[in-house]
């Protein structure tokens, strides 16, 4: 049997465990528009992604129009893609190529085969460091990356209309910072920025094989439906990021629970618990009205504080437990709350002595 002080601590100890201090973002696939070389005009980008059914990976195909103004070997496009599942894969005019990672050691000299990208990446901190682009996954955060963070291929182009395709399954991102997990795939498109000229860019979204309901920072579709397959299209930019997102139902009790909070919750079991130690109080002035020092008190004073921080603290798992699996279980420093204990005991303490003033001996009880 567990002894009191044994049970205390092993309280404590789980409610360590429960602070999670780490990031809440689980990042999956990074990729985004290519990035364009100066010799080549890109015409049309035109997207195609289809969900899975479980939103935890989708295929993307990207399909790229492009006017080359040369002939010869040249490298027309550069690719941020990482963390993605399977091949990274790229066809131009139908035939598969080779796709490399750009090496450690770089420089966007002229005579360099990455001169002609210099452009795109606007930011050099000092004359000699590597220059940077920063791309912008939601309103929040924004990631820097350097020419050597993409991929690239070499090929013969002749002067004039090509077609390049490109490839890959991506992971979703997983956002814990509320209760319930969001997943997301977020599509850099702040690269067209940089290019020479912008097209048309055309997305398809396919969600036929999803049947939650999803949130897409385009807006609503031009063409069909969210919950099948929906079209947008544009001649210029639209944001500097795309993002297809979806947050899991959870039951009625989980959301009203929600509603009221752990700080609601963790109130109304100290008001219950201090009700239920008022009324001892009570019982034991009355039977006991000679003794100056009230035992009841000292062991609310302690105790009632310290259950009203658990009754905070494990709101947290109750509700995490209603939500199920797709709970966030990302609350952060709570176990904090204990900072306040000694203060509570004292506030307690005097609260409980005011309040046995006001309660009547039985000698004043006949008098009146």
């Amino acid at each position: 049997m567990l002894r009191p002080i044994n049970l205390i601590l092993l309280l404590l100890s789980a409610q360590l465990c429960f602070a999670n201090m780490a990031s809440p973002i689980t990042k999956g696939t990074s990729s985004g528009s290519a990035f364009s070389s100066r010799d080549i005009d890109i015409l049309s980008e035109n997207i195609h992604i289809k969900l899975r059914s479980d939103f935890k990976t989708a295929s993307f195909k990207i399909d790229y129009r492009i006017q080359c103004k040369a002939d010869g070997q040249q490298i027309p496009l550069l690719f941020l893609a990482q963390q993605y599942s399977g091949d990274f894969k790229v066809r131009v005019d139908g035939h598969e190529v080779s796709v490399q990672d750009v090496p450690a050691q770089y420089d966007f000299r002229e005579g360099s085969p990455f001169f002609q990208f210099s452009r795109s990446f606007p930011d050099r901190i000092s004359q000699g460091e590597a220059a940077t682009t920063t791309i912008y996954w939601d309103k929040q955060s924004g990631s820097l990356y350097q020419l050597r963070d993409l991929k690239y291929f070499e090929t013969s182009l002749r002067k004039g209309v090509h077609q390049i395709q490109v490839e890959y399954i991506a992971s979703t991102w997983v956002d814990r910072s509320d209760w319930v997990k969001e997943y997301s795939l977020p599509y850099a498109l702040m690269p067209a920025k940089y290019w020479n000229s912008f097209g048309t860019l055309t997305i398809a979204l396919d969600a036929s094989d999803f049947s939650k309901v999803l949130q897409c920072n385009l807006g609503k579709p031009q063409r069909g439906k969210m919950d099948a397959v929906a079209y947008w299209s544009f001649d210029e930019l639209p944001l500097d990021f795309l993002r297809v997102s979806y947050t899991p139902e959870i039951g009625a009790l989980a959301k009203t629970l929600i509603q009221f909070g752990p700080d609601c919750l963790g109130l109304f079991g100290s008001l219950l618990l201090m009700i239920l130690h008022f009324f001892w109080l009570i019982r034991y002035k009355k039977a006991n009205p000679e003794r100056s020092m009230n035992k009841p008190l000292l062991l609310g004073s302690i105790f009632v504080p310290f259950l009203g921080i658990l009754s905070y603290l494990y709101s947290f798992e109750v509700i995490d437990k209603l939500i199920g699996p797709e709970a966030s279980r990302f609350h952060g420093y709570t176990f904090l709350v204990w900072v306040i204990y000694p203060v509570l005991i004292l506030g307690y303490w005097l609260i409980g002595n005011a309040f046995l003033l006001l309660i009547p001996n039985k000698e004043e009880v006949k008098k009146t």
